[in-house]
């Protein structure tokens, strides 16, 4: 099947005379002069891997430290927005390791103001072709002139502006490319030999693609009654896994307040229920969608009984340009992986039917809305409250601002939340639903530095002998160049998939 991108432009830079925020005022300035020397890198590709871009573009900052955020669509505390930009004054040459281009070219002491604009709404597969995408725009048009939330990033505290608006007009902003989940191949059921409708000169087949040197865990997690009944089910009763509580607001709408007793009752293995693979793959199956629409009771293959009412089977699940969701149905359903005379991937269900309830979502905070849905008063108690995805594990539970109400599950008994990152049981090959992430670039377009891989590739995986390297939830450093488990146990994987995703990770030795 053919795929239509729907591309916004980037504006230009403009001037305005006053705002409410001094640190606006300056960081508007700031653009200006960025985008005058031409110091602007616009990445595409997957919205999972946001947290990761923005921790390694701090890195090439002046002291670490981003001066500003700017974020759209506006969900501040939590930092899921799908188009961001970030503005810095770069290090001088002298102080870092990485290369000059793209960002240095025009300076003699290299220190000049830089940005990344970064789009996730297209996801993977977006950042896997560089193309025309839907960018935030650099003019800040509609953004609050004053800070509306803080955030941490590398240590340091970064001022974040919201509720800005992205532009139409002009030309499309050309994405250099980005970083993707997995490789492009695994989005082959998605795409046509002649190519993706409405992408200029694009075609997949022109796509180059870099092994990187990072991996992340990916998690099923289920809306907060859906877990509740799980652990019933699987006879977890221990006080301390039932007693954490959720607060809403007077109508019913938000969660305000998470209260923790004790453990975590959504993250501590011993308060975790668990779903098999098995049990996973034949709820999201479209070979399933049928019978399980029909079915009297639709959770019966997870081991719930009948439940009065009848609870809905909510699945939300990211759409097909997503890297998550190509993740997931190469580990679940075998897709695009399978080769050979047999065969044997099975589509995702990507349509509702009867009790099956199916929501296609363009980015990791919609799933994470979708799911945290189920605790709401519109929802809890009746047939809706009952909502199962995955997300990436550097999604960890937010307990201010936004609040989240969800939990993760084990996965063939193993849980992803081991540790305080998140990503210790697939370091240690116990895990097993990780991918390795790839970085694309589209040889068909003469204007992508390929330079910028080392910018931001070593960044990613991180280098855990850098204090200063990201040190990133849900995210692991490979075996490679050097780096091995023995020396990192709690930073590099034991084993690689060899950047081939479809491969079964192996230990190196």
């Amino acid at each position: 099947m053919k795929i239509k991108f729907i591309a916004a432009a980037v504006a230009a830079v403009c001037a305005q005379s006053s705002f409410a925020d001094a640190g606006f005022t300056a960081a508007q300035a700031k653009i200006a002069q960025a985008v005058a020397s031409g110091n602007v890198l616009k990445l595409s590709g997957a919205s999972a891997m946001a947290g990761s871009i923005r921790s390694a573009f701090a890195k090439t900052c002046a002291g670490n430290k981003i001066d500003a955020w700017f974020i759209n669509p506006a969900n501040i505390t939590s930092g899921t927005g799908n188009f961001n930009l970030y503005v810095c004054t770069g290090k001088d040459l002298a102080t870092t390791n990485y290369p000059a281009s793209p960002f240095f070219a025009n300076s003699a002491d290299h220190a000049q103001v830089l940005i990344v604009s970064h789009a996730g709404s297209a996801s993977s597969l977006q950042g896997a072709v560089g193309a025309d995408v839907a960018l935030l725009q650099t003019s800040l048009a509609g953004c609050n002139t004053t800070s509306v939330a803080n955030q941490t990033v590398q240590g340091v505290v970064v001022p974040v502006y919201g509720s800005c608006t992205t532009a139409t007009t002009g030309a499309n902003a050309k994405s250099i490319g980005g970083f993707s989940d997995v490789e492009r191949d695994l989005f082959a059921s998605v795409v046509t030999a002649g190519g993706l409708v409405g992408v200029d000169d694009n075609n997949i087949g022109n796509v180059e693609t870099t092994a990187s040197f990072g991996g992340q865990a990916f998690s099923v997690v289920v809306s907060r009654p859906l877990y509740r009944a799980l652990q019933a089910a699987q006879g977890i009763t221990a006080a301390d896994c039932l007693n954490d509580t959720v607060t809403l607001n007077a109508a019913g709408t938000a969660v305000t307040a998470v209260t923790t007793v004790g453990s975590n009752d959504f993250t501590t293995p011993a308060c975790q229920p668990s779903i098999t693979k098995q049990q996973y793959a034949s709820l999201i199956a479209s070979s399933n969608a049928e019978s399980i629409g029909a079915a009297t009771n639709p959770w019966a293959t997870v081991g719930l009984p009948a439940q009065t009412p009848k609870r809905n089977l909510r699945l939300a699940r990211r759409d097909d340009l997503s890297g998550t969701q190509a993740s997931s149905n190469a580990y679940f359903l075998n897709l695009n992986c399978a080769s050979g005379p047999h065969g044997g991937g099975i589509d995702p269900t990507a349509a509702t039917s009867g009790s099956l309830v199916v929501s296609l979502n363009s980015g990791t905070g919609a799933v994470l809305t979708a799911v945290n849905s189920g605790e709401l008063s519109a929802n809890k108690g009746t047939a809706n409250d009952y909502v199962i995805g995955v997300v990436s594990s550097e999604n960890l539970l937010r307990t201010a601002g936004t609040f989240d109400s969800f939990g993760f599950l084990k996965l063939n008994g193993v849980s992803p939340t081991e540790d305080a990152k998140q990503r210790q049981s697939a370091i240690d090959g116990r895990y097993d639903f990780a991918m390795e992430f790839v970085l694309h670039t589209n040889s068909n377009d003469a204007g992508v530095p390929k330079d910028f891989a080392k910018l931001l590739n070593d960044l990613i995986g991180g280098d855990p002998s850098d204090v200063d390297s990201p040190d990133l939830a849900g995210v692991f450093a490979l075996p490679l160049g050097g780096l091995s488990n023995a020396a990192f146990p709690t930073r590099v994987a034991k084993g690689t998939k060899g950047g081939n995703n479809c491969s079964p990770a192996l230990n190196t030795f």
